[in-house]
């Protein structure tokens, strides 16, 4: 339990955003930025990417590499 204390609570929420982001990707690309449909699966590649990265960074931070 100390060690979760210990914890950057930032490093924990941009993991958290990361995960939130990759996961609704779908959702995201639909209902959010309301992409065609003929563009919406490489749309979707993106956003999954960018939540992959964010949730990396946010990984890095919590095992306090950066």
């Amino acid at each position: 339990m100390e060690n979760l204390t210990q914890t950057d609570p930032i490093a924990i929420a941009v993991f958290v955003v990361g995960a939130i982001v990759t996961f609704g990707a779908r959702w995201i690309v639909d209902k959010v930025f309301k992409v065609p449909l003929m563009k919406r699966e490489k749309v979707r590649l993106w956003v999954k990417g960018a939540g992959i990265l964010i949730a990396l960074v946010g990984f890095l931070m919590i095992m306090e590499v950066i």
